[in-house]
């Protein structure tokens, strides 16, 4: 997994991180408002993500199911919250979770 900066001097997040937040180019470094659900989400996603590494490196299968699920139920949180975007937005067609 790679990892890409986020606009702070030295650090990071690794590359699903970064397309969690909707940015599609690493050199697309921009200041992006969140709402509270986006914000929790990618949160709960990053969470995730560090449960299932831990979990397949120390052979724990439930830390790494633990994982699974937050990283499911953070993409469902950011969708929610950029749905709520959309919404406020005027976008025509809210329930598209992309959030472009």
């Amino acid at each position: 997994m790679g990892y890409v900066p986020v606009g702070h001097a030295g650090a990071c997040l690794p590359v699903r991180a970064h397309f969690a937040m909707g940015l599609r180019d690493t050199n697309e470094l921009q200041e992006v408002e969140m709402n509270s659900d986006q914000k929790e989400g990618i949160k709960e996603q990053i969470k995730g993500w560090t449960d299932t590494a831990i979990g397949t490196l120390t052979g724990n299968e439930d830390r790494k199911l633990k994982g699974d699920v937050e990283i499911t139920n953070g993409a469902n949180r950011k969708d929610y919250g950029d749905q709520k975007d959309n919404i406020g937005k005027g976008v025509e067609e809210p329930g598209e979770p992309t959030n472009q």
